[in-house]
């Protein structure tokens, strides 16, 4: 009974020592006052700047003349002081059940609206199912076309048509001129005319009715600050 007690106690003897001695060595893998992995850091979220043809930066005015049937008033088109993070809808086309959202940005707001360099948001309609896409305003290659906004051709194409015409140095001003035509609708005898200045943005948007060589619209730039 002495020997099988003795011997017990020399077993526990032997496993204590063991685990003592693994203790001491996985303390000793570890460097002193060792911290934990630092946790991955968020994803730092971009700034759409404005471009120089439309430099609609934070605390920015353009005001305008503006001519129509109805008489003449003076707009004012403006940015909110500072960048806001904004993203939108973006559920592709025919996966309406399925909502997906945009990367956030930090952008400018003009009149309220975010502005995407020389990109609007605008929001597609039915048959699609309601979603957003930067929509362009502006562009700087000479040719390139595109619709003033998104509209439902199922009961007509009323869009206007847009060209970038030219970009051409005006004395010490470069300018590019857009020009614009429909194809059907009330329109189908107007054209369009906007010119957009380097550093300044838009300085002149008219519509010409073609068939009474009348302009029907006049919108020209009277005063402006550019806060870049």
């Amino acid at each position: 009974m002495i020997k099988k007690h003795l011997l017990k106690n020399c077993f526990f003897f032997v496993f204590a020592s063991c685990l003592l001695l693994l203790a001491c060595e996985r303390e000793q893998d570890l460097p002193q006052n060792s911290l934990p992995p630092p946790a991955p850091a968020a994803t730092p979220i971009d700034t759409a700047f404005p471009h120089s043809y439309y430099p609609v930066y934070p605390g920015s005015f353009w005001r305008y003349n503006v001519n129509t049937a109805n008489g003449t008033v003076i707009e004012t088109d403006s940015t909110l002081p500072t960048y806001f993070i904004d993203f939108y809808v973006d559920t592709p086309i025919y996966l309406v059940p399925i909502t997906y959202f945009s990367d956030s940005m930090y952008v400018p707001l003009l009149n309220g609206k975010p502005i995407y360099g020389y990109f609007k948001i605008d929001t597609l309609g039915n048959p699609f199912g309601e979603f957003n896409r930067p929509w362009p305003i502006i562009s700087e290659t000479v040719g390139d076309t595109f619709e003033r906004a998104w509209t439902d051709k199922r009961f007509g194409d009323y869009s206007e048509k847009l060209i970038v015409l030219s970009k051409t140095q005006v004395g010490p001003d470069s300018v590019i001129t857009l020009k614009g035509h429909w194809v059907y609708g009330p329109n189908i005898n107007n054209i369009s005319i906007q010119e957009y200045v380097k550093n300044i943005g838009l300085t002149k948007h008219f519509v010409i009715d073609t068939v009474a060589n009348d302009t029907v619209y006049k919108r020209v730039l009277i005063s402006y600050l550019v806060n870049d």
